[in-house]
């Protein structure tokens, strides 16, 4: 459940999904228009799920978000193959900026270090997922049976060596914490989640300045992953991370 409504509407509402990662990334981005420009910007970090982002942005009760391309297409375009930009044109809404990192479902193991590894060895693994990327069409098959269970006692189970492989998304501050090998995907088996900013054209239009301040914000994997590990690990405020990171990066000049 999400609340969305308002006495006074700021001039821009960020929204994003219940997480750390887009918290963090949602903050950034609020952080640096406040920074820029003298816009009221409104955060919304806490939407239940894709289809009620999007419901969001159509309603004009948000204006932006931050999406990953699998994710639009699989879940919001049903189209592994679409053209992402025609698509969400049909939407209202532009691309408007890849942030550089990818938050792609990966494999976790201690000794391998290859999927095509692991389909060889596939009997003498044992194999945990969580059931939605069981679910998921880019989810890889090894030949097995794997366990399912939550995605939080996957960690855990690897790291006690109950299982020796688990899905993870590339991302996780928790693959920080554990110290775990991320396979590599020889067999192109996971498509791209690269992430990238979606704004309402009406914004757009309205607010153009905007866009090259959204440009500014470039995280890399290895940087996205650290941050949420302060978030999730370390249980520090995702607007102080973003801030930091931000400083740090010297995105903020004068």
């Amino acid at each position: 459940m999400f609340y969305l409504a308002s006495s006074k509407r700021s001039d821009i509402v960020i929204g994003g999904k219940n997480n750390n990662e887009q918290r963090i990334v949602g903050e950034a981005l609020a952080i640096l228009l406040e920074h820029y420009t003298d816009l009221s910007i409104g955060r919304k970090f806490h939407i239940d799920g894709t289809f009620l982002v999007y419901e969001a942005l159509r309603s004009n009760l948000i204006d932006l978000n931050v999406e990953y391309e699998g994710t639009a297409r699989q879940c919001l375009f049903k189209d592994l193959t679409c053209d992402l930009d025609q698509a969400f044109s049909k939407l209202g809404l532009k691309r408007v900026h890849d942030l550089g990192f990818s938050n792609s479902y990966v494999l976790l193991v201690h000794p391998l270090s290859k999927l095509q590894k692991l389909s060889e060895i596939s009997g003498k693994m044992r194999v945990g997922y969580d059931a939605e990327y069981r679910r998921r069409v880019d989810c890889f098959e090894y030949g097995g049976d794997p366990f399912l269970m939550d995605p939080a006692l996957l960690y855990l189970a690897l790291d006690r060596k109950q299982l020796d492989v688990i899905n993870a998304s590339t991302t996780e501050g928790l693959t920080v914490k554990y110290g775990l090998r991320k396979l590599q995907d020889d067999v192109r088996q996971m498509p791209s989640y690269r992430s990238f900013v979606v704004v309402r054209e009406k914004v757009l239009k309205k607010y153009p300045e905007i866009k090259s301040i959204i440009q500014k914000l470039h995280i890399t994997t290895e940087e996205m992953t650290q941050l949420n590990y302060q978030t999730d690990c370390l249980k520090r405020a995702p607007k102080d991370v973003a801030y930091e990171f931000l400083v740090e990066k010297n995105m903020l000049e004068c």
